[in-house]
């Protein structure tokens, strides 16, 4: 979102991202904004995407935190702190997520989360490890 502080344009749409992202990127960022209310249907920036962008420290952190709230209600209703790996998946499941994108959805709200300041647990940000083979 940093090279929205060189000013936020009436619309989003490819030519502010080409030359920064791909074209699948760059979709998959207009799909995110507009999925977290920060642009419209018709790609107009929301006041709460310009707070965003020129927010700074506890106030950027504060304002994730409300937007991710805002639209992630199945996940905050667990205890983040003590949610299990499948506890997430299970809520990332109420939205419908198709198996092949639920992996990059959780990865994106992990990273989310953490900008925000929001305490995950250690069960949530384990990583697969091996082939799941017994050693020997």
């Amino acid at each position: 979102m940093e090279f929205l502080q060189e000013g936020i344009p009436d619309r989003i749409d490819r030519s502010v991202w080409v030359n920064r992202f791909s074209g699948s990127s760059g979709t998959q960022l207009v799909t995110a904004l507009k999925a977290l209310g920060l642009i419209d249907e018709m790609n107009r920036p929301s006041s709460d995407l310009e707070k965003l962008v020129y927010a700074r420290g506890r106030d950027r952190r504060e304002m994730i935190r409300m937007i991710l709230e805002r639209f992630y209600v199945p996940i905050f209703a667990l205890d983040l702190r003590k949610a299990t790996k499948n506890q997430f998946r299970e809520a990332f499941r109420m939205f419908g997520t198709k198996e092949g994108v639920l992996t990059k959805c959780e990865a994106f709200f992990i990273r989310a989360a953490k900008d925000a300041g929001i305490e995950l647990s250690q069960y949530i940000l384990a990583r697969r490890h091996g082939s799941g083979r017994m050693p020997g």
